[in-house]
């Protein structure tokens, strides 16, 4: 098992004797040890090894609707996730065309051709592996 600053981690992905990777759960804005436990009992831990970031939230989407080529503007808090930028974007599950990062407070994208009606998720996939999504 694995927990980040006092937080289980949900799953582990892949395991070896080298290194672990993890999804981790819930956490927010907490640093703490990353203390990992072996099915043998045998215990490891970095001491103040991982860091918890608030998490980020879109508080608007504009305009809320479009077609193909549609420029829309997401604004927010913390849209990068504690990374250093955006690696993916998606609107309604369909990745987008383009996007540009103006801060972490704010991207814009060009919508791509969705092939179903409606309104969908706002997914913001960051560098740092988190989603943030609305």
């Amino acid at each position: 098992s694995v927990s980040l600053a006092g937080v289980q981690a949900t799953s582990v992905i892949s395991a070896n004797d080298s290194y672990v990777s993890v999804v981790a759960g819930f956490g927010n804005n907490t640093v703490g040890d990353v203390v990992i436990t072996s099915d043998t009992g045998a215990v490891t831990t970095n001491a103040d090894g991982f860091r918890y970031v608030v998490q980020g939230t879109i508080a608007l989407v504009s305009p809320n609707k479009g077609q193909l080529g549609t420029f829309v503007t997401i604004s927010g808090e913390g849209l990068f996730g504690g990374g250093t930028n955006v690696s993916a974007l998606k609107l309604g599950g369909v990745a987008v065309l383009s996007f540009q990062m103006l801060s972490d407070n704010t991207i814009k994208v060009r919508a791509d051709e969705s092939l179903s009606l409606g309104f969908g998720d706002v997914e913001i996939f960051s560098t740092s592996g988190a989603t943030i999504v609305l």
